[in-house]
């Protein structure tokens, strides 16, 4: 068989092409799908664990009772999980009455109760991410974005703030200044006459904020006015 430093070998190339899949966080729909799979990757861990207990206690129960085929806890281990997973079958046909009774009430408990709670945790978690796929995967990229920052140097860092220009106002119009800390991106003039274009509910009265200019009237004023 492969020694030890060839399974942590092994296990190493594979994180480390795993760690490719933080490039799909460029692209929204990948970057969704990578941020959902992680997601029900720690579901799947969870109940994995709760699992290996019971496998182990089991394990241990068999090697309690004496049965021939499981006289020692490793393989007993080995043997519950190939029976488990449906690889040794046979082996069932060679325990005792009450080997057989505590294998079977395992299987029950992992494939009807453990497995099943795991399919539910699944079918919710997922449609719970698929509601807010697009807001996810922002989420995640910032959180990449974030986790490369810190790996760069102070000097890196500001000249990059400096660059940005977090410490200017963003203008949204004439004579309208914005709050500093933000990067303005101006939006295409088609999108406000699109079906699925929602007005801004914020009236903004550009010029300066002095007390003594007349506050500004609104159309219901203009029509009363006419009146």
């Amino acid at each position: 068989g492969a020694s030890w430093d060839m399974v942590l070998l092994a296990l190493s190339a594979l994180l480390l092409w795993a760690q490719l899949l933080q490039v799909l966080t460029v692209s929204s729909q990948l970057g969704t799908l990578s941020f959902a799979i992680g997601r029900l990757l720690k579901q799947v861990v969870r109940n994995l664990v709760i699992v290996l207990i019971l496998i182990i206690a089991f394990a241990c129960a068999l090697n309690a009772l004496g049965d021939p085929g499981n006289l020692d806890v490793e393989v007993a281990v080995v043997n519950v999980v190939r029976v488990t997973l449906g690889l040794d079958s046979d082996r069932l046909l060679l325990m005792h009455n009450s080997a057989l009774a505590f294998m079977v009430v395992f299987v029950m408990l992992v494939h009807l109760g453990m497995f099943s709670i795991l399919i539910a945790q699944l079918v919710k978690g997922y449609d719970e991410l698929f509601a807010d796929q697009e807001g996810n995967s922002r989420m995640n990229r910032a959180f990449q974005c974030v986790e490369m920052e810190s790996f760069l140097s102070v000097g890196r860092r500001k000249r990059y703030y400096d660059e940005c220009a977090f410490d200017k106002s963003v203008e949204f119009d004439n004579g309208d200044e914005g709050p500093t800390g933000a990067i303005q991106c101006f939006e295409l003039a088609n999108i406000r006459a699109g079906s699925h274009y929602v007005a801004d509910r914020i009236m903004r009265c550009t010029g300066t904020a002095s007390a003594l200019d007349p506050w500004p009237a609104t159309q219901l004023e203009d029509e009363d006015a006419k009146n």
